[in-house]
Order: C-alpha cells, then structure tokens, then sequence
C-alpha cells in the first residue's frame, strides 16, 4: 500500500505544474462514509464543501467503495450482532446550479452484499502487526452473515447481490463567501426517500431528513472544512424501541494543495450513536472514521480539464463500535 502511494505522488508530481504561493480553490473534502450495513439502512452526513456551483452548470460523479466488515457480538441481555461480510456500494449522482448561490441534486445508491474475498489478507496483515483479529480466526474466510439480536427484535435480510438502496434529494444554498477573517458558510437540507426494500437490508422503509452546516477556511495551499449537521430518523419497525431518532453528525478535514491537481487530506468524521440500549459496544458506541485521501482534477484547458477525482482509505478509530474495519473508496466524475 505504501509503495502505491509513493507511485501516485511521484506521479502527481511529474505531471502537473506546481502551485504559486497564492491562495488556491480546494477541491473540498474526502466524501467517503462509514459503510456499516445497520448504518446504510438510514440516512448518513455528507462532508462536503460550502461552494455551490454555477448558474447553469452541473456535476455527474459515479462513486465505488468496498467495505469488509466482522462485528461478532454477544450480550448479557441475549442481545446479538453478527456480521460478516464485504459491502459494494456504487452510486450515482446529479448535481445542478440553480443561479449563483443554489443547488439542487440527487444521489442514487445501489448496495450488494457477499462473503467476500479479503478476510485472509487481513487476517494476515493483522498478524504481521500484532493486531487483534477479534474473532475473525473463529470463523471460516468468505464467510456471509447479516444477523442483528436486540430488545427491539430481531433483523436479518436476506443477501442481496445488487439493489437500489435509498434515494436521497438535497437543497443547498450557499450563505456567506469567505473573507479574510470570516469563512465560506452553506446550508443543505436533505431528504432520504424509502426506495430500499428492507427486506433485502437496503433500506429502513421511512424516510429521514439530515441539515448540514459546511464551513471552510482557505490559507494559500491549505485548507480546512468543518461539517456539522442533524439527522431525524423516521425509525424502523423491527429497531425502533433501540434507536437515536435525532443525531449530530460532525467532520472536520484538512487539505494540502501540493501541486495543480491534486491534493492530499485527511479527515476525522463520525456523529453520535444511532442505537442506544442495546447491550453491544458494537451498536452502542459512536462510529468514529479516520479517512487518508488524495483528491483532484484534469489539466485546465486540456482535454480532461472537466474531469474529477477522488481516492481514499478509511479505518475505523473506535474498534469496538459500528464503525467498519476498511473501506475503499472511488470517485470519478466530471463538472461542466
């Protein structure tokens, strides 16, 4: 992983032109989440910058993130969390500027669910490093399970190799430019639409509604964006009596620009529990990310100078809570 790394910076580096001392454009946070399944049946906080684009323009992106995830929990009270699984989320989205201050998009996930293929590395990887496998070694590699135990009752979907999880709608506007001593400053608003069957673990049946407050500080090269938001759950049936039905979501990501087209972040992201109740650290705890990133675009005025990019690596900082144990994430997507 180290060597990709350094290849990818080299890279950067040789084929891009070097920033000027000036104060440069962003290319805003890392817009990974915390992909745990329980967590994906609900509305989650994006972390995002306050610029809104353009009167007339419009932004597509297309993200990829594999997660591999082992929660194997027992409580006193006979509560149980069990899951063991490799998660694929791929989602579209839309994005359209609506004069100089507005916008307006929706996102389109699709998740699916398999017993995977990278248990043996990480076993091995925390082997080398004296790290706890906590349990992993007890089960069988490419395992499959998605069982939840709790007072509330009992959820367990079916697997799902590819479905259309929950539609999510949002409205942004930007409020307040940066200046010298103030920073840029956006509101968004946005509504989770119940499309995912939650028979299939794609989705919780009602709808939720998160607002996000989006901050950012520019100094030359470096940059700082502070997310803060709330999220109303309209609840599920089978969790209910154990669920948060408001939560306070929180990011906070800096950004070193290092040349023309890339930058490289990292990020601090997560909220406060969505379970409460339940016996299990697992659902109990906050999930807490730690995400490392590179992220920029094409050459101006060449042939990709629409393009964007995204790439990023997340590990959870709360080992006991439902912050996952890796995710992988990819993001192509082009602005006009």
């Amino acid at each position: 992983m180290k060597k990709i790394l350094l290849l990818a910076s080299l890279f950067l580096f040789l084929f891009s032109q070097p920033l000027r001392s000036e104060e440069q454009k962003g290319f805003g946070p890392l817009t990974v989440q915390t992909q745990n399944p329980l967590l994906e049946l609900f509305l989650q906080a994006p972390s995002e910058t306050p610029h809104t684009l353009g009167s007339g323009h419009f932004r597509f992106e297309i993200q990829e993130t594999l997660s591999n995830i082992f929660e194997r929990e027992n409580a006193a009270n006979g509560s149980t969390n069990d899951l063991d699984m490799e998660l694929y989320k791929t989602a579209f989205s839309f994005s359209y500027g609506l004069g100089k201050r507005y916008e307006l998009g929706i996102k389109l996930p699709f998740l699916s669910f398999s017993g995977g293929f990278l248990d043996a590395f990480i076993q091995n990887y925390h082997n080398t490093f004296g790290f706890p496998n906590a349990g992993r070694e007890e089960v069988p590699n490419g395992r499959f399970n998605y069982s939840v135990k709790i007072p509330s009752g009992t959820y367990a979907p079916k697997k799902t190799d590819f479905g259309l999880s929950n539609i999510e709608l949002y409205f942004k506007t930007r409020i307040l430019d940066e200046e010298k001593w103030a920073p840029a400053l956006s509101l968004r608003a946005t509504l989770k639409v119940p499309t995912g069957k939650k028979s299939e673990g794609l989705g919780s049946g009602n709808p939720d509604f998160h607002f996000n407050l989006a901050l950012e500080k520019s100094y030359k090269i470096f940059h700082s964006y502070t997310n803060l938001g709330f999220l109303f759950l309209g609840g599920m049936e089978e969790l209910n009596s154990n669920l948060h039905r408001s939560i306070f979501s929180f990011s906070q990501s800096f950004e070193v620009q290092f040349c023309s087209v890339a930058s490289v972040l990292a990020q601090i992201q997560g909220s406060s529990p969505y379970f409460k109740d339940t016996g299990l650290a697992s659902l109990d705890e906050i999930p807490l990310d730690l995400v490392i990133g590179f992220k920029g675009k094409g050459n101006d005025k060449g042939p990709w100078e629409h393009f964007r990019w995204e790439l990023a690596f997340a590990e959870d900082l709360v080992p006991s809570g439902p912050s996952v144990d890796f995710s992988l994430h990819f993001n192509l997507g082009a602005e006009f």
